[in-house]
């Protein structure tokens, strides 16, 4: 399934960059909870970004595809608008002490950020919002019971650079 799911990322941010036509993509470096840290692209198209990202922390691994709507503030020539709002989905792997089954979770957010960008090719965004279980095999204080339907607090940091 893990495979699959990369695959299926790959192939639309692959067609993302066929369609974007105005800006260069970026190379993205990223922090955050429930992500852990990730490495991802992200393609402009028009107003919006469409991205993808992989990565983790030890025990567990993060597979996510986002889309970003860039809607407001001031922008420079070839800059995306600073404020923004963001919609990932995340698939988390979780892999706990040997003996132990593997869990998984699939998640969304609402996450509503600002990007700074010093020049055209750098940038580094800060973003947060409530993000929320569709599938869930954790067990957690939120949701005692696991598997199902679940709120939580999410925040990220990023690193924007221009390919």
């Amino acid at each position: 399934m893990f495979t699959r799911i990369t695959l299926i990322l790959s192939l639309i941010v692959t067609l993302s960059f066929q369609l974007q036509s105005q800006t260069r993509p970026y190379v993205t470096l990223g922090i955050g909870w429930p992500e852990g840290i990730l490495v991802g692209l992200k393609a402009p198209v028009g107003p919006c970004t469409f991205g993808i990202a992989a990565g983790g922390i030890p025990e567990m691994a993060t597979v996510s595809t986002d889309i970003t709507y860039h809607f407001a503030g001031r922008v420079n020539v070839g800059v995306l608008r600073p404020w923004y709002v963001r919609m990932p989905l995340m698939y988390n792997r979780h892999q706990p002490e040997a003996g132990e089954a593997a869990k998984t979770a699939l998640r969304t957010a609402l996450r509503f950020g600002f990007a700074w960008f010093p020049t055209p090719g750098i940038g580094v965004s800060l973003e947060a919002g409530p993000g929320f279980h569709l599938y869930n095999e954790y067990m957690d204080v939120l949701e005692p019971e696991g598997k199902g339907f679940g709120v939580e607090p999410g925040a990220n940091l990023s690193l924007y650079i221009r390919i």
